[in-house]
């Protein structure tokens, strides 16, 4: 047969690789300090307890979370209801884009954005930075509203996530909402596609080949993948590859290369193009063509779309899996996100709820920035969308960073409900900076989770006020003392904003010494504000530091007795001679305060007052105490009264005596207008008019007049409402004991019923006849609330061993007992209701152990006031007998106080206490 060519064409898109431009900014003195480190962590000092982390390497820049911002939704949008809780009033947006664009960041160097969560002081800037920087991809887990179970928990999470969003999709963003480990790090998906033309133009009659072998090579990979593929009807070979990465790590497009194989008797030749010789005796196929291919219609490259299941690693753990210091109990109102509203709105669905249906989101969790930093997305997954969680921090994401062999973890608002920082803690090994979780808030940052990390530096977005002293279940310790534990031990603690004004950002190399630009000797008192019981604390260095004095710092004023805690409820005298009284929260406190059962006033600043006061039109009388008096009072040879309140009683009767308009007592003070006759007393106007049926002012009181115009006295009914009158006929208000029972008037005279708030405490007055109830247990409306000696009701406490919540209601099944607890090689003893003793002995399991003014156990010699004690490694004080001690003897009597200067049982001691052998 002769020789003659048959021209095929195909058509498929061709790639090309371009490396994007890169510029690096160098860091300005007074963003870090001079030590020089590839790899750094910039946390942003914002002013409140929001997170915005950047992470930078070799010039490339990423970024996890970026804090809360200025827009919120107005409920204009259905879709987006203004909830109670969300945040109106502020917003860093142009502080961190002011900081990244100093840092050097911009849209060519901007690697990655990750959303830990869907809340606003996470994410609520993830839309600005987004369409400011460009990201080349952006991670955060899928999010529906009816992923929630609890109403109250949606606030804004739907609006500033379908925000994230739609910042993504409109700069071209890669989105990033599953992770598998082996997964390309851009998961977008293409099919390269062809069409092979028999072009026979000359020589109709010369058969075609019935099959063509495509080979499609990966450049990356060099992976080949072969498909055999024979004509259809009119002529042409069509052939498809499908599912194939669309980008390399830089985001570059692939070049995926096409090769054909012909049947026996066909070639390729370069010079002809896609021609085909059909010769017998020719049977190979020339290595070297790379054609180039032409374009046409229905060829190429086009993208795929797949919806893969979602992969996770953090399950729900059973709870005997998580040692008892970290059993944190989901149903409580101290975290701040287990709020319940029963007219919260209900879930909706926004913008991007079909995201995941429409693009490829699956990618790999592991990643580098600048080639030099590794970046591990952790706690992903998870069973949240098909079983709903109270709130979006259940499923909020961790971030591990290392680089240079040093590690960090980001934690995010990761809680311990259902494990996860059990789980975490197995998985991560040590970290050298740990950054803690949900701001301090109660759930997160448990005891064994921080321990076992065994990190060098700890660092906590936000100011410090949400760090939780509080307990819930059996042997659980509480985030503060977590912190102490830790501080104690030598582990710094920066809290990110006490450093605003001072520094933009916390900046950490990952070098061998982690060098910071932390502040030399900076000190900070922490307040946990935002749990009972407060607590303050003085930070030198990042360490909690004894100290002795008052400090003014970070807007707090404490005194502190040579202890790293405030002291509590202590009168402190300046060297002025001047008084100053420190809280139950350890800050100074203004106004009145009430002491021992004793009222004081201090001025503005702080100083007790004593002599004559004048407040709000009243006067009131300080002795040289301070303290408040009340009752009859005689003060420079003049008899006053002053009312329960302190007030002075002015043109009023008091206890049978009359007092004039300067507050001093008439004797015989007679008003002319009182009359009696055998039915009673009457008033009778100077108009020779008398009141009846109703009330009248008389000398600074309120009296009641019947019928006929006689004084009441006694209990008085008018409509619906109770009033009181002693024996006097003047109205009564205010607390008032009458036959034995408490109750209480409004300003106006009427009796109360039902809850009455006095000032900040809940009473509760027996429907109708208006009794206070009293100390003890009782059920009303169906809930359970405990009642002080006072009539107080109890809240946010332990009564024995049952808990009252903070609305005061009795929740079953908490239960927790007293119990040691160490921290370092130190030890100290929390009471049932989570108090514990300071300064003092107390007595337990039958053995005395003494105290210092922090509470914690002491042992060995103490001295109080003139007496020797001694409490052995143990803590537990030596008894009455004799004790060997150091190679001595010594006598202790029953109090525990050691003998000195005397005889025992014919035995010596001398002025040290010791025996004296012989003598």
């Amino acid at each position: 047969m002769n020789k003659f060519f048959k021209k095929i064409g195909i058509s498929v898109l061709a790639f090309s690789v371009v490396l994007p431009s890169v510029t690096f900014s160098p860091l300005s003195s007074d963003t870090v300090q001079a030590a020089s480190s590839n790899a750094r962590i910039h946390y942003l000092t914002l002013p409140s307890n929001t997170e915005a982390i950047v992470l930078e390497c070799n010039g490339k820049f990423g970024m996890v979370d970026s804090g809360e911002d200025t827009d919120y939704p107005t409920g204009s949008d259905p879709r987006y209801p203004k909830r109670p809780g969300v945040v109106t009033n502020e917003g860093y947006e142009a502080e961190v884009i002011d900081y990244l664009h100093n840092l050097g960041v911009t849209q060519e160097n901007f690697e990655f954005y990750i959303g830990t969560h869907p809340h606003s002081d996470h994410i609520g800037t993830a839309d600005e930075m987004i369409e400011e920087f460009h990201p080349k991809r952006v991670y955060i887990q899928e999010y529906k509203d009816s992923y929630i179970s609890n109403p109250a928990a949606l606030w804004d999470n739907l609006y500033v996530y379908d925000q994230m969003l739609q910042a993504a999709s409109d700069t071209g963003a890669t989105i990033i909402q599953n992770f598998v480990p082996g997964a390309p790090l851009y998961p977008e998906k293409v099919s390269v596609q062809g069409t092979i033309t028999w072009d026979d133009q000359d020589n109709q009659d010369n058969i075609r080949p019935e099959q063509i072998q495509v080979i499609l090579t990966n450049p990356l990979t060099q992976e080949r993948t072969e498909q055999n593929v024979q004509p259809d009807a009119s002529g042409k070979w069509h052939y498809q590859f499908t599912q194939l990465q669309k980008y390399d790590d830089n985001k570059s497009d692939i070049a995926y290369q096409i090769e054909l194989k012909t049947p026996e008797g066909y070639t390729v030749t370069s010079e002809n193009g896609w021609d085909f010789i059909c010769s017998h005796e020719v049977t190979t196929t020339d290595p070297t063509v790379t054609p180039a291919p032409e374009v046409e219609s229905q060829s190429g490259v086009q993208d795929d779309h797949s919806t893969p299941d979602n992969t996770g690693t953090s399950d729900q753990m059973k709870t005997s899996s998580i040692p008892a210091t970290d059993r944190v109990n989901p149903d409580n109102e101290l975290d701040p996100t287990m709020v319940r509203s029963s007219d919260a709105a209900p879930a909706q669905t926004g913008a991007f709820d079909a995201l995941s249906q429409t693009q490829s989101t699956v990618s790999t969790p592991t990643f580098t920035l600048g080639e030099d930093m590794t970046i591990e997305i952790m706690n992903y997954g998870g069973n949240y969308k098909t079983s709903p969680k109270p709130d979006a921090n259940y499923f909020s994401l961790g971030v591990k960073v290392t680089a240079n062999g040093k590690t960090a973890f980001l934690s995010g608002d990761i809680n311990n409900y259902e494990g996860a920082e059990t789980k975490l803690a197995q998985q991560l090994g040590h970290v050298d900076i740990l950054t803690l979780g949900h701001h301090g808030y109660y759930g997160s940052n448990t005891n064994s989770y921080v321990k076992s990390l065994t990190p060098k530096m700890m660092i906590l977005a936000g100011n410090y006020k949400a760090v939780s002293t509080e307990t819930l279940s059996s042997g659980e310790v509480s985030t503060l003392d977590t912190l102490m534990e830790m501080g104690n031990s030598g582990v710094p603690l920066y809290p990110t904003a006490w450093y605003n004004g001072k520094i933009a950002a916390i900046v950490i190399n990952f070098d061998s010494g982690l060098t910071n630009n932390i502040p030399q000797n900076s000190s900070f008192i922490g307040g946990t504000d935002q749990y009972s019981p407060v607590e303050h604390v003085y930070y030198k260095n990042g360490l909690p530091t004894p100290y002795s004095g008052v400090l003014s710092l970070n807007g707090y004023t404490c005194y502190f007795d040579n202890s790293a805690y405030a002291a509590q409820n202590v009168w402190y005298k300046d060297t002025n001679g001047d008084y100053y009284y420190f809280g139950s929260d350890g800050t100074k406190l203004t106004g009145w305060i009430a002491h021992d059962g004793i009222w004081y006033y201090t001025n503005s600043s702080g100083v007790m007052q004593t002599g004559w006061l004048h407040l709000d039109n009243s006067w009131y009388y300080l002795d040289t105490s301070g303290a408040m008096v009340t009752g009859s009072q005689t003060i420079e040879g003049k008899s006053y009264y002053f009312a329960s309140n302190g007030a002075m009683v002015t043109s009023a009767w008091a206890e049978g005596k009359y007092y004039g308009p300067d507050g001093v007592w008439i004797p015989h003070y007679k008003n002319e207008h009182w009359k009696q006759n055998s039915h009673g007393w009457w008033y009778q106007r100077p108009d020779g008019s008398y009141p009846s049926s109703q009330w009248e002012l008389i000398d600074g009181a309120w009296y009641y007049f019947d019928g006929s115009g006689y004084m009441v006295t006694g209990w008085l009914r008018l409509g619906d409402t109770w009033y009181y009158l002693d024996k006097n006929g003047i109205m009564l208000t205010g607390s008032q004991k009458i036959d034995g029972t408490w109750y209480y008037f409004d300003g106006s005279g009427k009796m109360l019923t039902e809850w009455v708030n006095l000032g900040g405490t809940w009473y509760y007055y027996t429907p109708g006849n208006g009794g206070m109830y009293g100390e003890g247990w009782h059920w009303i409306n169906g809930k359970c609330y405990y009642m002080n000696s006072s009539g107080a009701m109890a809240a946010n406490t332990w009564i024995g061993n049952d808990y009252v919540d903070s609305s005061g209601a009795w929740v079953p099944g908490y239960t927790r007992t007293a119990s040691w607890m160490r921290s370092g090689d130190r030890w100290w003893y929390r009471h049932g209701d989570g108090s514990y003793t300071r300064s003092g002995w107390e007595l337990i399991n039958g053995t005395w152990y003494h105290f210092d003014a922090a509470g914690w156990m002491q042992t060995g010699w103490l001295l109080l006031g003139n007496t020797w004690y001694y409490l052995d490694s143990s803590g537990a004080m030596y008894g009455q007998g004799w004790h060997w001690i150091n190679g001595k003897c010594y006598y202790m009597y029953a109090s525990g106080a050691m003998a000195a200067n005397t005889r025992i049982e014919g035995y010596y001691v001398d002025n040290s206490g010791a025996w004296i052998p012989g003598r």
